[in-house]
């Protein structure tokens, strides 16, 4: 199998489509009877084959009954093929996360005075966190979060996908930064300090903590960063109060994040 052949199955085509795909951008434009000796693939999953790479627009189907003639598309229609997958599943992340709800909600009710620790290791353990609070049911964060934190050390992919999903799902949070923050480089937009609604700590919290400190519905999660990620995701609605009252307290006396100031 060669190189081109494995890259065009990890962006979804069968062996078979991927084989036809190949063989006919060498022919150009081309009848039934010289895909089949190109290919050597029997006609009827050449004629499924070619249907199912119609459907992907991979494939123009031209001429008439009797003269039907194919033309593979342009490779740069590749692209059609990570643009439905993201679609796809961007909508099962949704419907996943609204079946989460539904299955929670059939869970036996638990003692809220009650305390549940779960401890995550690694950088998949730490998005396992993440997760759990991207799909929150309050959509409302409470974050205290040091200059450099696990964020700065994730992928610029997976960086774009919290982002877009924290947009998605509606998030609303008020952030508290290290003063010397200087917020990934740049200025805020307007729609990012509506959203994040960030404040800067007492000077006397500078240098103090590594980990970013996450409020959310019960829970408090605390994300260590490298060289050893981690997670703690903590279910107390006692202790999600107390440190929820002195978020607000550090809030109240809190500098608020100004574009001037970042100049």
């Amino acid at each position: 199998m060669s190189d081109t052949s494995v890259y065009l199955e990890k962006l979804g085509l069968t062996p078979t489509e991927s084989s036809i795909y190949l063989s006919g951008l060498t022919q150009g434009e081309c009848d039934m009877q010289t895909l089949l000796r190109a290919t050597g693939i029997k006609r009827p999953t050449l004629y499924h084959a070619l249907e199912t790479l119609m459907q992907k627009g991979l494939v123009v189907k031209r001429g008439s009954e009797r003269k039907r003639l194919f033309a593979m598309s342009d490779p740069n229609q590749l692209g059609r093929l990570l643009d439905r997958k993201v679609e796809e599943l961007t909508a099962q992340k949704d419907l996943l996360g609204q079946i989460v709800v539904l299955l929670t909600e059939k869970m036996p009710k638990q003692d809220l005075k009650g305390m549940e620790v779960s401890h995550f290791e690694g950088v998949e353990g730490v998005k396992t966190v993440i997760e759990e609070a991207l799909y929150c049911k309050a959509r409302n964060w409470s974050i205290l979060a040091p200059r450099k934190n696990v964020f700065s050390e994730m992928t610029r992919e997976y960086n774009a996908y919290y982002l877009r999903t924290r947009a998605q799902r509606g998030i609303r949070a008020r952030t508290l930064w290290e003063k010397e923050t200087a917020h990934l480089g740049r200025l805020l937009t307007k729609d990012e300090i509506e959203q994040r609604e960030p404040r800067y700590l007492p000077a006397s919290f500078t240098g103090k903590f590594a980990s970013i400190i996450l409020l959310f519905d019960d829970k408090i999660a605390l994300i260590h960063p490298a060289p050893a990620p981690s997670a703690l995701l903590i279910r107390s609605v006692d202790i999600h109060r107390l440190l929820l009252a002195i978020f607000d307290g550090i809030w109240e006396i809190a500098e608020p994040y100004s574009v001037a100031r970042t100049r």
